[in-house]
């Protein structure tokens, strides 16, 4: 069976926009087959994120058919049970939620490195900053003596970053950047971390393993150390190697993307995120990058959370 929200939507295939704090109506539209392919409802033009449908089974009670029905949006879960036909409404609960809250209450803290110097701490906080989703922040200096103790009570593998999450009474730790950006587009698929299409998707997912496992020469080479400007180093075969693949990369992914919003994919997400690190390299060691890749770079430094983490980096240094 298929379901409406709200008086603007036609059935035929477009997808309504459901706005957190707007009273909504469902509306059971024909007799289906049982249950629905969960679907993104929109957003809202605040910013605030759209139902989704978790789950939609049709069920018979007293000879009458009706609909389960359960919904997510970023404060709570709702359901309630549909005639058939016929309509039912209720209001989203709640305004955004506070710092460091993620969906249905849930709390995050982030701990990363310096950020002049940690590139693997640099990916999720840039997707969480860039998606809007709300955290705490702890920062543990590195290279001091207390640095790795530091590190150890907060990921059990002695290394940043690492997010903890709080919800419902419980707690948990996820470490590696990769991971807890995984993690981030599981429970926040509001935020469209991974492009939606499934083809799109795989080449996301793809050249950010690549770079979550790759590119030895050029870390060593060109390490990260955004405060600072340094004269182009002598380039081994490797190293340029290297940076022949991620000019390939990015320019085959925009122009997949056609240049629509400026990055990978299209909207910022996670593999722009695992990619803005060696942008900072290459600025730092004055790389020279063809026109597009140039471009590319310029936009991702452009970025406001860019400008904080990079203006962060050389407070680190001058103090």
């Amino acid at each position: 069976m298929g379901v409406t929200a709200g008086a603007e939507t036609q059935h035929g295939g477009v997808k309504p926009a459901v706005f957190a704090g707007d009273e909504l109506e469902f509306a059971v539209l024909a007799g289906e087959t049982d249950g629905v392919e969960p679907a993104l409802f929109g957003r809202a033009a605040r910013g605030e994120e759209a139902f989704q449908i978790l789950g939609l089974d049709r069920v018979e009670q007293h000879g009458r058919f009706a609909a389960e029905i359960l919904c997510r949006c970023k404060y709570a879960e709702h359901g309630g049970r549909l005639s058939f036909p016929g309509t039912a409404s209720y209001k989203c609960a709640g305004a955004r939620s506070a710092i460091g809250e993620g969906p249905m209450g849930a709390r995050y803290t982030l701990t990363i490195g310096s950020k002049n110097r940690s590139s693997w701490s640099l990916r999720p906080w840039l997707a969480m900053k860039t998606a809007d989703i709300a955290f705490d922040e702890v920062l543990v200096p590195l290279d001091t003596a207390e640095t790795k103790a530091r590190i150890l009570t907060r990921s059990p593998a002695g290394k940043v970053p690492a997010l903890k999450i709080e919800e419902n009474g419980a707690s948990w730790t996820v470490w590696d950047s990769l991971a807890i950006c995984e993690t981030l587009a599981e429970r926040h698929q509001e935020a469209g971390l991974w492009p939606e299409n499934a083809g799109a998707r795989a080449h996301a997912r793809s050249i950010t393993a690549e770079m979550h496992a790759g590119f030895p020469a050029l870390r060593k080479a060109l390490s990260m150390e955004i405060a600072a400007r340094h004269p182009t180093p002598a380039l081994d075969d490797q190293v340029q190697a290297d940076i022949a693949r991620i000019v390939a990369i990015w320019t085959e992914a925009l122009a997949a993307s056609k240049g629509n919003g400026g990055f990978l994919f299209g909207a910022f997400g996670i593999a722009d995120a695992f990619y803005a690190p060696v942008v900072t390299r290459f600025e730092t060691y004055g790389i020279h990058l063809p026109a597009v890749a140039q471009a590319y770079s310029q936009r991702v430094l452009a970025l406001p959370a860019m400008h904080a983490w990079i203006a962060a980096a050389k407070a680190e240094v001058a103090t």
